[in-house]
């Protein structure tokens, strides 16, 4: 159990090294309220001198105080909603003036890129057994939309509740699976949170990815042997927006999810654990924790100092032009 995160800082030349047991999901609210908030938060996790492996570590980020860069990926709804994400990013780049804020992408290998660490330091995952997915068009039942599929010069999108690694790892074989489908687009209030283009005639792939998969575009490459596969995440807004009859993101909406989670209060998972663990000892049974699992260090910044942060922050978010989704 945990939601693992590793987090370095550079500066001066130098590197240190930590590790959060729980801190993976909580990433978009503890890195949110600037560089010094962040750097506090940081140095009150475990040191560590090793980096997890992509199998273990979930969110994670590098703050680089000699280029005044934030890399980071992780959270909850930020890590598969990209218009959520957007907002997000948008909403703290007040706060962390000076500073370029990226979104590691392949999770784990961009992190540990910035200590010119080889992927295999930490790459834990082998190639995915495969069994190609029975496909699952979205319907009023089955209504959260995962993956979107596109062909070029096709009449319509395709838009699948199946998630999206089984679907971009189908191979060729996808295409006639596609158009045996016989179901109309179909979309709730949630995004997907992956999309594929295929272009039979030039035998070439695009795709998006929301959250980081470290080792996607490989196994890609050797399920369309013969293809060109290109990830272009920048893309993705583009490509979505083929949905726009029947979805249309509201940002609004999204801004208010966004602040509720910033200062929603935080509850520790420490607590739960503990309480599962007295429960299975009441009843006889011999538990072990891991001492990691019952460590759970947040950012401790009081509510009424993000309030006021995040009040700054709004009041600039609320100065710059709308959202192009579709660019």
């Amino acid at each position: 159990m945990g939601h693992r995160a590793n987090y370095l800082i550079l500066a001066k030349g130098k590197s240190e090294l930590f590790d959060s047991h729980w801190g993976a999901n909580r990433v978009d609210r503890d890195f949110f309220w600037g560089p010094e908030v962040a750097l506090d938060f940081v140095r009150q996790q475990r040191p560590t001198e090793a980096w997890m492996n992509d199998v273990w570590c979930e969110g994670g980020a590098v703050l680089d105080y000699d280029t005044h860069e934030l890399l980071i990926f992780g959270g909850e709804d930020v890590l598969f909603d990209i218009y959520q994400r957007a907002i997000w990013l948008r909403l703290m780049s007040p706060l962390w003036p000076g500073w370029t804020i990226r979104w590691a992408a392949r999770g784990i290998l961009d992190l540990v890129a910035k200590v010119d660490l080889p992927p295999e330091a930490v790459l834990a995952r082998k190639p995915p057994g495969f069994k190609a997915p029975e496909l699952r068009p979205t319907t009023l039942e089955k209504s959260s939309c995962f993956t979107l599929v596109t062909i070029v010069g096709g009449d319509q999108p395709y838009t699948l509740h199946n998630q999206s690694e089984p679907v971009l790892l189908a191979g060729p074989d996808l295409l006639p699976r596609l158009k045996r489908l016989n179901s109309p687009p179909f979309i709730d209030a949630i995004p997907p949170s992956a999309g594929l283009e295929i272009n039979p005639q030039g035998r070439s792939l695009r795709y998006w990815h929301a959250h980081g998969r470290c080792t996607l575009q490989e196994n890609m490459e050797s399920r369309w042997p013969g293809w060109q596969v290109v990830r272009d995440d920048a893309w993705a807004f583009h490509h979505l927006a083929v949905l726009k009859d029947i979805y249309k993101p509201n940002p609004d909406a999204l801004l208010d999810q966004v602040v509720e989670m910033l200062l929603s209060a935080p509850s520790s998972p420490v607590v739960g654990v503990n309480a599962f663990v007295a429960e299975r000892r009441s009843l006889g049974h011999n538990v072990e924790v891991n001492p990691h699992a019952l460590v759970d260090r947040a950012s401790d910044l009081d509510c009424e100092t993000r309030k006021v942060l995040l009040d700054l922050a709004l009041e600039q978010y609320r100065q710059q032009p709308a959202f192009e989704w579709d660019g």
